[in-house]
């Protein structure tokens, strides 16, 4: 999967539209105040997430900084493990284009590296506990 454009982009206005329809006030606000434009626009290009996945991003970037908060989500695991793994192999296909974007292909030890500095896997688990709620149980 990748990030060039498969999907028609979103105008501001229609993107305004989206998030006022699908959000209540104060998350929209939260969006807003987290997400600059340009973040909302990978996300609307990345063929795995759309405008669902604002919320979600917006709090799961505070979990890359936040051990506490990102251990409150290794108490929970996916209910289809397959649904899960097949999710974040898309989330670091998507991470290696990003990573990529800077200016060279990435090496591995670069993708590596990427992973330990974001805790690129514990944030995964805290995009996809937020994202898709009903898909996860607590750890027995």
């Amino acid at each position: 999967m990748s990030v060039t454009p498969h999907k028609p982009r979103l105008s501001i206005t229609e993107r305004n539209i989206l998030i006022r329809e699908h959000y209540t006030q104060q998350q929209a606000g939260y969006i807003y105040a987290a997400l600059s434009k340009e973040e909302m626009e990978v996300i609307d290009d990345t063929e795995m997430m759309d405008f669902r996945d604002y919320l979600a991003v917006a709090i799961t970037r505070q979990t890359r900084n936040n051990q506490r908060l990102r251990a409150r989500f290794q108490k929970l695991k996916p209910v289809n493990p397959h649904d899960y793994f097949q999710r974040e192999i898309a989330w670091l296909s998507e991470m290696k284009y990003l990573v990529g974007t800077r200016k060279r292909e990435p090496t591995t030890d670069d993708i590596r590296q990427e992973i330990k500095e974001n805790h690129i896997s514990e944030t995964f688990r805290a995009y996809y506990c937020i994202r898709f709620p009903d898909k996860v149980q607590p750890k027995t």
